[in-house]
């Protein structure tokens, strides 16, 4: 069963934004009855690539965009873009993390077609050093690799984990001034693949991590100083792992999204409610045609999700993600979620 144009159950009095490939940003502020490109004469153009959005912790209508040509930032809940400029502008822009204790912390990460680098800024965006990771211009996976997963412990802040696809996992204790490599680290029945798509630091176990790989979903209890492995296709059915998001930070539920590859010809979410231990199939009325790609999680509300995917569909729970139905309007690639709450 799909929602049909009408009556998709999104709260009115909130802004949601879909990040697209080739579609720029489409917005809507009216419970999905109505969409909006951007204007034109923005930084952002109306068919541009968008790879990620950010909401400014504490200023709900600021919004910062990575897009194929840099950094981008919106004062008025993404009606209109302005570009940071930057070294950045020459770097495609495939995730962006602020501090929640310290929202001056802004951590970006970049990938193909440009060169994948990790950097910070400390003013809140104004300006940008390149932070010192290295990775190889090539690699086997993806042909140029591309950091795709960051995050940032919500009680150590200076505790930041990257992940890219591909070319591993790292940790710093320190803010991005020095980072360990972890992946080569893990052996045997541990041992973690070098294509890392996803991240968490499940709040309120500060200490656990979860990391989703091209092929697994790896669980530390320590910090990352030993992992517990969970394959893909044993635990979820099928092989290739995607997202994984927590949807509440008073819990420990978790969201994981799978697919048979990308793009993929379906996809599964799959829900855990003790930190990514047990985990249970979602109820998807309509099956995905290609891999889930994004959730947006509504500030306002842990219940109510969204899911982007792939091919464009979009999917959206008002159960916590236990179901989720079919909105009416099919975009491009769906890149990343956002709801503002003004």
């Amino acid at each position: 069963m799909e929602y049909k144009q009408g009556d998709f159950a999104m709260n009115s009095n909130q802004t949601l934004l879909v990040a697209t490939c080739g579609q720029g940003i489409l917005r809507t502020v009216d419970e999905g009855e109505n969409w909006s490109r951007l204007p034109i004469f923005q930084d952002i153009e109306y068919d541009d690539i968008v790879r990620t959005l950010v909401i400014h912790p504490t200023e709900p209508a600021t919004i910062f965009a990575g897009f194929q040509n840099g950094l981008a930032k919106s004062t008025d809940a993404g009606q209109t873009w302005n570009r940071l400029s930057s070294f950045l502008d020459n770097y495609t822009i495939w995730k962006i993390i602020i501090d929640p204790k310290n929202p001056e912390n802004i951590y970006v990460g970049t990938g193909a077609p440009t060169r994948a680098i990790a950097a910070r800024s400390t003013d809140g965006g104004r300006t940008f050093e390149r932070l010192p990771l290295s990775f190889p211009e090539r690699c086997a996976g993806v042909s140029k690799p591309r950091l795709l997963a960051m995050a940032v412990d919500p009680k150590k802040p200076n505790n930041i984990w990257v992940g890219v696809e591909e070319g591993g996992l790292y940790n710093s204790k320190d803010k991005g001034e020095s980072w360990r490599r972890i992946d080569t680290e893990t052996q045997g029945a541990e041992a973690m693949s070098s294509d890392i798509h996803d991240i968490v630091v499940v709040p309120g176990t500060p200490n656990r991590i979860v990391i989703s790989t091209v092929i697994a979903v790896h669980i530390s209890e320590n910090d990352g100083k030993t992992w517990n492995c969970m394959n893909a296709k044993e635990k979820f059915g099928y092989r290739y792992s995607r997202n994984v998001v927590s949807i509440n930070d008073q819990t420990n539920t978790l969201l994981h999204a799978v697919s048979d590859s990308t793009p993929g010809t379906l996809g599964l979410v799959h829900r855990s409610t003790d930190g990514g231990k047990i985990w249970h199939p979602a109820q998807l009325e309509t099956e995905p045609k290609s891999c889930p790609w994004a959730f947006g999680l509504n500030p306002r509300d842990p219940n109510h999700i969204l899911m982007g995917t792939k091919f464009g569909e979009l999917y959206e729970s008002n159960d916590g993600g236990q179901t989720f139905r079919k909105h009416w309007r099919e975009f491009s690639e769906i890149c990343a979620l956002a709801w503002v709450p003004v």
